[in-house]
């Protein structure tokens, strides 16, 4: 589940929505989701559904799988790719790293498999592969189409307030202004020059650093969303524990219209609209109204289409895994992405005095825990129940995907919390 932590992540998500306003829709079959701005290019048959599990059709993309498991390290890591960041060359490269039959072996109880369907709870449910591959793949697709350029005031303390944001349609070309914090354009400040805090590009998931740190960055992003949605138990069947990620696509607490309490109702820029749930769904567990409002700006240009419709990223598994890469790639304000603290990529973020004192300046598994969850799991070994399923996640997809990561710090011992002005 995602938490955010008070005065940190929230504050960021309340401010900083990317709003997308530009042209584009699709309608999957068993997935109409309507406007998805980021889907501008042609994308073949549009045929992706993610009913039976089938990568033959995959939005146009062809899921060649010929380069087989590459648990021995045996994937051809092309140069070529590295600095494309398009969406045919994101989708090549995922392939390249992880092919269809390596994702069921990792995956092999996810939601909608044979074992999902021996469960009591699952009894009458239609085994919808939700997490399929070839969703997986349509997803990245998309994702890849979008940049987003965040810029402030030279000269002005980096905070929401003072900074704007911009979109940009990797296809057209097309630029719009997305939200624009209240002193951004303050007579105040209006005299100073802009500067670019920093463009995202979420075309850029595994085309960041060496061949081993694009393997290391993958291997995060499946062992956190497989603790996320784990069905798993140290003496699990099928498998063993770490082998029952993406097991739920929501919280098992509110299956079936409970309600729950991740509700602000404070939030003026995502208020939650009465009677709808914004209970954790989806890969990476989204929760919270500020969340389901921001993603759904990002995404539909529209913040009130999953407030209003939250259940959506459940019914949909290309939307469901659409989110966890929005949140993998995203800035987590006062921290930086998950992406950038595997790779490395500090010239995205300056540590603070508070972030050198408490470790928070090295590249590594540990640190995006702290992205995704530092205001519980924190400062813990692998003592701790949910660090120590992250960490089993983690060593067990790196190892099939011939990462090394050997010195890596992989639990959040000495990592602390903190705040946007810390």
């Amino acid at each position: 589940m995602i938490i955010i932590e008070e005065n940190s992540g929230k504050a960021w998500f309340c401010r900083v929505a990317v709003i997308f306003l530009l042209a584009g829709s699709f309608a999957l079959q068993g997935c109409d989701i309507g406007t998805d701005t980021s889907n501008n290019e042609s994308n073949g048959s549009n045929q992706s559904n993610g009913t039976n599990g089938s990568d033959a059709n995959n939005g146009g993309n062809q899921n060649n799988d010929s380069n087989g498991s590459n648990g021995n390290n045996q994937n051809n890591d092309n140069n070529t790719l590295t600095g494309d960041t398009s969406p045919a060359a994101a989708v090549a490269r995922f392939q390249n790293y992880l092919s269809r039959e390596d994702f069921e072996y990792l995956f092999p109880n996810r939601f909608g498999s044979p074992v999902w369907q021996e469960q009591t709870a699952n009894a009458g449910r239609e085994p919808v592969d939700y997490y399929s591959y070839a969703n997986l793949l349509e997803a990245i697709r998309r994702m890849a189409n979008i940049n987003i350029r965040i810029e402030y005031r030279f000269g002005v303390p980096l905070n929401p307030y003072t900074m704007r944001t911009i979109a940009i349609n990797k296809t057209t070309g097309a630029e719009t202004t997305v939200i624009e914090g209240g002193g951004f354009n303050s007579q105040w400040n209006m005299d100073r020059p802009i500067n670019v805090q920093r463009v995202v590009d979420y075309g850029s998931f595994l085309a960041a650093g060496s061949a081993n740190d694009r393997r290391r960055e993958l291997a995060a992003f499946l062992a956190n969303i497989g603790h996320e949605t784990t069905g798993g138990w140290p003496t699990a069947h099928s498998g063993g524990q770490f082998a029952w990620g993406l097991h739920f696509n929501e919280e098992v607490a509110f299956v079936g219209g409970y309600t729950s309490n991740y509700t602000d109702h404070a939030n003026v820029n995502f208020p939650p609209v009465p009677g709808r749930s914004y209970h954790g769904r989806g890969p990476i567990q989204l929760s919270w109204n500020f969340n389901y409002g921001q993603m759904s700006a990002f995404l539909f240009g529209d913040k009130n289409y999953l407030l209003e419709n939250p259940q959506r990223v459940v019914e949909c598994g290309i939307l469901g895994w659409q989110t966890a890469i929005w949140f993998w790639m995203t800035p987590q304000a006062p921290r930086p992405s998950c992406h950038d603290v595997m790779v490395g990529n500090w010239s995205n973020w300056t540590p603070s005095a508070r972030d050198r004192a408490t470790n928070q300046t090295r590249a590594g598994f540990g640190h995006t825990i702290m992205v995704i969850n530092g205001g519980l799991e924190g400062n813990n070994t692998d003592a701790d129940g949910r660090v120590f399923s992250r960490i089993g996640f983690y060593r067990r997809i790196a190892e099939k995907l011939g990462a090394d990561i050997t010195g890596e710090k992989l639990d959040t011992e000495g990592m602390h919390g903190q705040t946007w002005f810390n």
